[in-house]
């Protein structure tokens, strides 16, 4: 089982999603260590570059589908090859890995608000 241990700050970070699970890892050198391994809850198989990774503005929303949340960071992404990193603590309830979701900064309170689409009821049939 891959250890627990918290990646540099600068270091190059990515996650790959296959055969369900996905697998965050560090690159140490020229090795790339696992530090998580998870279920996919929905993110589609791909490989993800985690870091480095865009900072949000806070003037624009950024849609996307959360792809992965640490201790201190939580990364969306925002379009093809294009992911954000967001801070943990401007979080009142960190969003669900998977998510599809929009993020907008509240600037006089310092805080991130996510805006998640409501599920459709579903039509009945006869």
């Amino acid at each position: 089982m891959p250890s627990q241990k918290s990646p540099v700050q600068n270091a190059r970070m990515r996650m790959i999603v296959m055969n369900g699970q996905r697998v965050v890892q560090v690159e140490d050198g020229a090795v790339w260590s696992a530090v998580k391994v998870a279920k996919a809850n929905g993110v589609p198989p791909a490989i993800y570059h985690l870091l480095p990774a865009e900072n949000p503005s806070a003037e624009t929303p950024t849609r996307g589908q959360i792809l992965h949340a640490d201790r201190t960071r939580v990364w969306q992404e925002a379009g093809k090859g294009r992911v954000v990193v967001h801070n943990r603590v401007d979080f009142d309830k960190v969003p669900d890995i998977g998510l599809v979701a929009t993020i907008k900064y509240d600037v006089a309170n310092a805080r991130a608000q996510v805006e998640a689409p409501r599920a459709q009821p579903r039509a009945r049939s006869r």
